[in-house]
């Protein structure tokens, strides 16, 4: 049983002085204000390790000023053609080995970046998927300047989201020709205009409440 916990410079944490009494304890607000920073110091307690970074110093508060983008491609070298081919070729026969493409550039890999560390580290759930639902709005603007009209796939649209950035999230959209949503939280949904609803149940689609 926890008796007390104590955090100084924790994540997001204030200064916390804490006794918990026996049962159930539900901890609510909204997305970024610490919930799960709060089960993460239990956590860490109870094993001395973290479930969202493998180094504890990246436990500790940190000054958020601004997201950076981190673009690493596959292919390291000079980007020029004869130099791009010569390291294609070069893992043509581990590629044929393992029946995989090991570069292009649908393997470079993009990580964002909060203050220097990690977002997957450093955000809360709910921070992390707003944040990739940002990133899907951008990639369908920088198509729809080429020329194209993206189709939106949009699952568990609203989990980890509280009200206020599942409706700004839902405005990253609201220009796009067709967006198909998934959610199971048809409360969350009531006031949304513009939608039209349909049920999914045991595997069977019919119309719900209309257009609104």
């Amino acid at each position: 049983m926890l008796v007390q916990l104590s955090c100084r410079s924790f994540r997001n944490l204030e200064e916390l002085q804490w006794q918990p009494p026996a049962g159930c304890h539900l901890l609510i607000g909204p997305n970024g204000a610490g919930k799960t920073s709060l089960l993460e110091a239990i956590y860490l307690l109870a094993t001395t390790r973290s479930f969202r970074s493998p180094r504890l110093a990246e436990c500790g508060r940190q000054s958020f000023s601004k997201i950076e983008l981190h673009y690493r491609p596959s292919i390291r070298c000079d980007p020029t053609g004869a130099a791009v081919l010569a390291q294609i070729e070069a893992v043509a026969d581990r590629e044929r080995q393992q029946r995989r493409p090991l570069l292009g550039p649908h393997r470079d890999e993009v990580e964002l970046r909060w203050a220097g560390q990690p977002l997957r580290r450093t955000a809360s759930a709910g921070e992390r998927k707003a944040a990739g639902m940002i990133l899907t709005a951008a990639r369908g603007r920088v198509l729809e300047v080429s020329g194209k009209r993206p189709i939106y796939l949009l699952d568990d649209v609203d989990s980890e989201l509280d009200e206020q950035r599942r409706a700004a999230a839902s405005r990253l959209f609201s220009n796009a020709r067709q967006v198909f949503l998934a959610s199971s939280r048809p409360e969350l949904w009531r006031q949304e205009k513009g939608v039209n609803r349909w049920l999914v149940e045991r595997g069977a689609l019919r119309p719900g409440q209309g257009r609104q």
